[in-house]
């Protein structure tokens, strides 16, 4: 029972957390941008377009305008050189980083290869759902998170050897759905023959 409430809890907290913190920024972004177009709306001619007043429209325009731009920047060299660093340094050490990386790659770049993929890792008899994490430094292992069901955010970090992990072509939102409702579809994304 205590398991349940706790890994119930955890995956609340994995999966309302980065909501809530999203929610709050969108809504200081759109108020600190609200702010900044007030003086150029009050020139403009139209008040409102289909209800929705020309300042809320322009501040939306700004911040896509400014998103596009920053995508641009993105993609240089400099920025992600900045990026590598602030992984590497920092955001590398958080916890679910990595796994929520993937996870967003997986939406934004669907059919790119993850960073962290899934593996199928062999226990006896039986395979479990995982995410590689990477090898061992001598490389005869494998660090692999052993994701839960209906809980995938929840779970185990396991060193196992290599030769018992099997890589996968899941992606892992696919994985992440398919654990979430206790391994329904999952049978359509493992192709076992290829895992013997």
């Amino acid at each position: 029972m205590t398991k349940l409430i706790r890994t119930t809890l955890t995956g609340a907290l994995v999966f309302l957390l980065p909501i809530g913190i999203l929610a709050f920024f969108a809504g200081k972004i759109l108020t600190t941008a609200n702010k900044l177009v007030e003086p150029i709306s009050a020139h403009l001619p139209v008040k409102s377009v289909a209800g929705v007043s020309a300042t809320i429209l322009l501040a939306l325009f700004g911040i896509i305008a400014v998103s596009f731009f920053a995508g641009l920047f993105a993609k240089s060299h400099i920025a992600r050189s900045a990026v590598e660093k602030l992984e590497t340094y920092f955001l590398g050490r958080l916890p679910f980083y990595g796994l929520l990386k993937s996870l967003s790659n997986d939406v934004i770049a669907p059919g790119e290869t993850a960073e962290h993929p899934v593996v199928l890792v062999r226990f006896d008899d039986a395979w479990q759902v995982g995410v590689l994490i990477g090898p061992t430094m001598e490389g005869t292992h494998s660090v692999v998170f052993i994701m839960d069901s209906p809980t995938p955010q929840a779970g185990a970090v396991m060193i196992v050897e290599k030769d018992r992990v099997r890589a996968t072509d899941i992606p892992l939102t696919k994985a992440f759905g398919a654990l979430s409702a206790r391994g329904l579809g999952l049978g359509e994304l493992v192709k076992l023959n290829n895992v013997a």
